[in-house]
């Protein structure tokens, strides 16, 4: 198993999302996601 976290822009359009950028998170962003992730 891989676990990457990724950083995703986007934005809503009418009745689609529309990825503006998609890029491996940086540490501190690794670090804010599994602070706030619910483990299910």
């Amino acid at each position: 198993m891989v676990n990457k976290v990724l950083t995703v822009i986007y934005t809503e359009r009418k009745t689609a999302i529309r990825i503006i950028s998609a890029r491996l998170a940086e540490q501190e962003e690794i670090d804010e996601y599994y602070k706030n992730y619910e483990f299910r």
